[in-house]
């Protein structure tokens, strides 16, 4: 629903950018620079044409051993895009993409065999 609240602080730091404006001490927080360095950040790709996903990307900062998986949900179907830095040795994309693979399928497994619980 883009309710995340780093969209917030994006627009607080863009804002003081554009205003010729200091940046706010929020930003100089090590509490903040600590949120920034998450391993795994995750987005909705928005763009799409009849229900295909056109573009993807990541948008996440300059964390070098993290990655970030843009995703879209439509119907009974979810696309995915990972990616990650090259130079960074312990990260692969080919296998968190299997894992989150594997995963789907054992999910979907679980609830096809799961008895309808909800009379809604």
């Amino acid at each position: 629903n883009g309710q995340g609240f780093d969209r917030h602080l994006f627009g607080l730091r863009q804002m003081a950018l554009e205003l010729g404006l200091p940046e706010p001490m929020l930003f100089k927080d090590p509490v903040f620079t600590k949120m920034r360095s998450f391993q795994l950040y995750t987005t909705k790709m928005p763009l799409t044409i009849n229900r295909r996903i056109i573009a993807g990307g990541c948008p996440w900062k300059n964390v070098k051993d993290s990655y970030c998986v843009t995703y879209h949900i439509y119907g009974d179907n979810c696309s995915y895009f990972m990616c990650s830095f090259k130079d960074c040795e312990t990260n692969d994309c080919f296998k968190l993409a299997a894992a989150f693979e594997q995963s789907m399928k054992d999910l979907r497994k679980l609830l096809l065999h799961m008895p309808l619980l909800s009379k809604l």
